[in-house]
């Protein structure tokens, strides 16, 4: 995270944990342990489940710009609200010095839905926190949320072989 924002979801997340390793990773970001096999096969999913929930939500633009690209992502976002795009993926947006990426967003009207995605098979507190963030910051930023999901895996998909069944992969919670 570069000096520009304070917070992210992810450090909000860490202050609410320990409040000592929310300052460690601001201001001794080289104390900590390098991320493990186990933490990458982790990362590796949530970005393979983030895949398919962008075709189980067709039809929008991702912004590409990752998390060194700050700036850059958030330009991209307001380019493509301004274009009128109608869903869009790792929309990036600040508000109160707090930085966030939306995994899923999808405009309903004059309103926008949200959909924090997690590899998980069921909506977690921590989930829904994530998603208040979201809700919080996309708000401040100028925008109107609708409603706020977390998105994740529906333990009772059978995979039948072939294409996934995407609507019924994923179930969303409020």
């Amino acid at each position: 995270m570069s000096a520009g924002y304070g917070l992210s979801k992810s450090r909000y997340r860490t202050g609410l944990i320990c409040q000592k390793a929310l300052w460690l990773t601001v201001h001794e970001r080289e104390l900590a342990d390098p991320v493990s096999e186990g933490q990458r096969a982790r990362f590796d999913d949530g970005e393979r489940v983030g895949r398919l929930a962008r075709l189980r939500f067709q039809g929008g633009v991702l912004v590409e710009e990752d998390q060194t690209e700050q700036r850059a992502a958030l330009a991209r976002t307001r380019k493509l609200l301004e274009q009128g795009v109608s869903v869009l993926y790792e929309a990036a947006f600040v508000h109160d010095d707090v930085l966030v990426g939306a995994d899923v967003m999808l405009r309903d009207g004059d309103v926008w839905n949200l959909v924090e995605v997690k590899s998980s098979t069921k909506a977690k507190p921590e989930h829904v926190t994530d998603a208040a963030i979201q809700t919080y910051v996309v708000e401040g930023a100028g925008l109107t949320v609708g409603k706020a999901f977390v998105g994740h895996l529906d333990k009772t998909y059978v995979y039948p072989g072939g294409d996934y069944d995407l609507d019924a992969l994923f179930a969303l919670t409020m």
